[in-house]
């Protein structure tokens, strides 16, 4: 299956760089914001056989948010990320602002299940466990949906701390994608063990182990 749009836009602003990761720090996107024990109950909803009368699915507005500033993440990993230079620092925010651009278009815009959705999809791709399609993609979103939705911590986040987790999403899963497309186009294993054990690192958090 082809890579998800976001996953492909960052490939191909960046493909413009030698080597885009280089010098990239990594930031964990789903760090501190939620209760950890959030993110298995997430992956337990996602991957369990629906019930015989399930329950009625809940509507994406419990996952929106409206954006109170800016765009910010991609700026900030960069700016984190002290051996990248300013050249180069500048075209890889580009790259990632214009992840977030192609998102929006074919995703739900301003919505955190989709985004940590992606996230989770990118994941699975870049650790080589399973492609996620784009009808997967939206059930894998309504599961993350409806965890949060019955979450008392995420309905205590403000709109910045949604709009921060959503960004946070999508460009780790871009730049997990990405990487993962990248290695194995120039069949750099490095590149490709780099991101497999970043993906891995993600996946834990979500699986508990």
């Amino acid at each position: 299956m082809p890579p998800v749009p976001a996953t492909l836009a960052l490939c191909l602003v960046l493909s413009q760089l030698a080597n885009p990761y280089a010098g990239l720090t990594w930031v964990d996107p789903l760090a501190g914001t939620l209760d950890p024990a959030v993110y298995p109950r997430i992956w337990a909803r996602a991957v369990s056989k629906p019930p015989e009368k399930p329950a009625p699915k809940l509507g994406f507005e419990a996952t929106d948010f409206k954006p109170a500033q800016p765009r910010s993440w991609a700026q900030s990993l960069v700016s984190q990320s002290k051996a990248i230079g300013r050249e180069h620092g500048r075209a890889l925010v580009e790259g990632l602002n214009a992840a977030l651009d192609l998102f929006e278009k074919d995703m739900r815009k301003n919505n955190v299940a989709f985004a940590m959705a992606f996230l989770i999809g990118s994941a699975l791709g870049a650790a080589g466990e399973r492609d996620v399609a784009d009808a997967e993609l939206v059930s894998l979103a309504q599961a993350v949906n409806d965890e949060l939705a019955g979450s008392p911590q995420f309905k205590k986040l403000n709109p910045k701390q949604k709009q921060l987790l959503y960004e946070g999403c999508i460009v780790g899963g871009a730049l997990l994608g990405g990487m993962a497309a990248a290695g194995a186009e120039a069949n750099d294993a490095e590149l490709k063990a780099e991101a497999r054990l970043l993906a891995l690192t993600v996946l834990k958090t979500f699986r508990g182990k």
